[in-house]
């Protein structure tokens, strides 16, 4: 143990020592002592010592050992640098530190690629791959095919995929780009679209930029766009665009003469058809009471394919829970208390789904079943619940990097079975049941002054509700009024203090999951009518509409559902993607919508 102390500290010592001697040097070039060469750009002139340089660049180091750089002190010329480009050269050379910046990092990538500084090219690409926008992405993607930049080029291309819908809009550079690069963004499994129709927009606005020389790509384009996925109404609409634009709209969408009228039933067998666009996002659904008992079975949803898949490999060392509450930190997920069948439980579960293992975490300071979960940054928030003897007012916050909990100010009231989520950094919780009565009562907390303050009360008592904070509003569905289970829901406005009623779910429901995804509100499984059912709608925040989705594998009351985003191994998690006979099906079902 002794030997290892000193040996860390031995490192640490010549890693202080090391730095000090680059400074050092720096130093005596700045001063132009103990140079042996002189670099030239422009007008200014760079006094350097050949062995720095040499030791950071291979280019400088072929050009100094060369025959000609024997003497003492020797000029070398460098042309299309700027002085301020140099100037980070050589920073970086001496010291292995440099700033890098919106304004400069182009220049230095340039230059670091024609000095062949491999260190320096790679800051630059991290810099360049943690600002990427919609309006800069696809110039950083063509800067780095140009100077084989991979990684660089690998994220711009990734965020242009799984950003289509802004950057299509929002780039200039987007009606730059050539045919090839258009075929090789709309044809990729991983473009994040809501919808074929996004596609087909992006298509003509890239043609419109440049109708006479583009409009003989048009065909070529379209085979792209998988129609399969669309609805009837929206095939028509492209009939008629291309119709007017003299295009055979038949060929485009089959590949083969066909004749088709969207007012007619289609016999497409034999066509081999494009499958489903990889989701971006993957929601998680976990445990419940199933079948008379708490279960540990988890589901996933494919948003592309609209289909449900078990992950029997990862539920085993969750066991069986039910009246829990999940959340997600990064790509980890937080389960959180609930019932196992025979305690009451304040343990907390976390999940890795990317190297699919089960952490350990610090256990909650109360048992909580039926409890309410938030987060605000890297902390959770776990409120009220049921210990098994009482309703909670307690709360407790959990902070990720020291792995501890810790208690916070109590509630106005006990509260088990409310609903919980954050906006804006403050918490909100609402409804619930007190032990006595059931509540339509809602509070805040801010975690600046630790205190909890009493908000408007819903229009409706409800309990085994959810609550969702999205676009400014926090959304209140379904739950029990005290004589029966609803299918309302209502709207909060924290900035006027008052709640108003939306569109009623399709069904009543209570201790259903509920969370956003596709930048839509789902509500998952619950219980109606003294059954626990697989049921699953979401509600549109544009329309203002509900509508229904495939159903779970399992029929399950008090679930929990998160959503993760951008998961490396989301093929783990997704159906399959492979031709099949439910290709043809799901054409279909979208032709009579």
């Amino acid at each position: 143990m002794e030997g290892e102390v000193v040996k860390d500290k031995t490192k640490r010592i010549y890693h202080n020592e090391t730095t000090r001697a680059c400074h050092v040097l720096m130093e005596l070039r700045n001063a132009g002592e103990l140079c042996d060469a002189e670099i030239l750009v422009g007008n200014t002139s760079f006094p350097i010592h050949r062995v720095i340089l040499s030791s950071s660049s291979t280019y400088f180091r072929v050009l100094f050992t060369n025959e000609r750089f024997q003497s003492n002190r020797q000029k070398v010329i460098i042309p299309n640098v700027s002085v301020n480009t140099m100037n980070s050269i050589l920073e970086f050379a001496y010291t292995q530190e440099c700033s890098i910046n919106c304004n400069n990092v182009e220049d230095l990538l340039v230059a670091a690629d024609y000095f062949n500084m491999i260190r320096l090219l790679q800051c630059c690409c991290e810099f360049l791959a943690t600002g990427l926008t919609a309006e800069n992405c696809i110039g950083i993607r063509r800067l780095a095919q140009i100077y084989s930049c991979r990684e660089l080029q690998l994220a711009a291309h990734s965020y242009i995929l799984q950003n289509f819908s802004i950057v299509y809009r929002r780039s200039d550079e987007f009606q730059r780009l050539n045919i090839d690069d258009i075929c090789e963004i709309i044809s990729s499994d991983n473009l994040n679209v809501k919808s074929e129709e996004i596609v087909f927009d992006g298509i003509v606005d890239w043609i419109s930029y440049d109708p006479n020389n583009r409009k003989h790509y048009f065909n070529r384009l379209l085979q792209k766009v998988r129609f399969e996925l669309t609805s009837a109404c929206f095939i028509e609409q492209v009939q008629r665009y291309c119709c007017a634009c003299g295009e055979d709209f038949t060929n485009n969408l089959f590949h083969i003469p066909v004749t088709f009228s969207p007012m007619e039933a289609v016999d497409i067998s034999h066509v081999s058809l494009p499958t489903a666009r990889i989701p971006n996002q993957i929601l998680f659904v976990i445990g419940g009471w199933s079948g008379g008992s708490p279960t540990g079975i988890i589901e996933t949803y494919d948003i592309r394919a609209d289909r449900w898949i078990e992950c029997p490999s990862v539920n085993s060392e969750l066991g069986n829970r039910a009246f829990h509450a999940c959340c997600t930190l990064g790509y980890l997920i937080y389960v959180i208390g609930g019932y196992d069948g025979r305690c009451h439980l304040n343990n907390v579960c976390c999940f890795d789904p990317v190297k699919m293992i089960w952490l350990e975490s610090a256990p909650m300071h109360n048992k909580r079943c039926h409890v309410s979960v938030a987060i605000i940054g890297l902390q959770i928030y776990a409120l009220g619940g049921f210990n098994g003897q009482t309703e909670l007012k307690s709360a407790e916050r959990y902070n990720h990097p020291s792995n501890q909990w810790t208690l916070i100010q109590d509630m106005n009231y006990q509260r088990s079975d409310a609903g919980a989520t954050a906006l804006n950094d403050i918490l909100y919780i609402c409804g619930g049941f007190s032990g006595q009565q059931y509540l339509n009562c809602a509070e805040f907390y801010s975690p600046k002054t630790n205190q909890w303050t009493l908000i408007a009360p819903m229009n409706n008592i409800r309990c085994g509700l959810s609550i969702i904070a999205y676009c400014d509003f926090i959304y209140a569905l379904g739950g029990f009024s005290g004589v029966t289970r609803v299918t309302s829901a209502e709207r909060y406005d924290p900035s006027v203090n008052k709640w108003q009623s939306i569109e009623t779910m399709s069904i009543p429901r209570s201790n259903f999951a509920a969370t956003i995804l596709d930048d839509k509100v789902f509500v998952i499984g619950g219980v109606a009518d003294e059954n626990s059912i697989y049921n699953v709608e979401f509600y549109d925040i544009v329309t203002e509409k509900w509508h229904n989705v495939s159903h779970m594998n399992i029929h399950r009351r008090a679930l929990s559902a998160c959503v993760l985003e951008g998961l490396p191994n989301t093929y783990q998690y997704i159906a399959h993607r492979h031709q099949s006979e439910n290709s043809g099906k799901q054409f279909a079902i979208n032709k009579g919508q």
